[in-house]
């Protein structure tokens, strides 16, 4: 778990690290560049900037994709 005032990027980091799955070479294609990309932002501390130049990556896929894995908070708005 992250600490309470965790943030980077302007995201509020939800995680202090990631762990590979075991079965890593099982993943599809798109689970394991999802893996990659919680690796490369929390266990090497790469920015969300460096990560789409890394891996040639669109901003927006690469901060999905932390959300969706539960890495980061999703800042934006939800209307009920």
């Amino acid at each position: 778990m992250a600490r309470r005032d965790d943030t980077r990027d302007g995201f509020h980091v939800e995680r202090d690290k990631f762990d590979f799955p075991e079965d890593f070479e099982d993943l599809s294609a798109c689970a394991k560049r999802a893996v990659t990309v919680c690796d490369l932002f929390l266990n090497n501390s790469f920015t969300v900037d460096m990560i789409t130049r890394f891996l040639h990556d669109d901003y927006g896929n690469v901060v999905r994709t932390l959300i969706n894995q539960g890495v980061i908070k999703d800042r934006r708005l939800r209307l009920r």
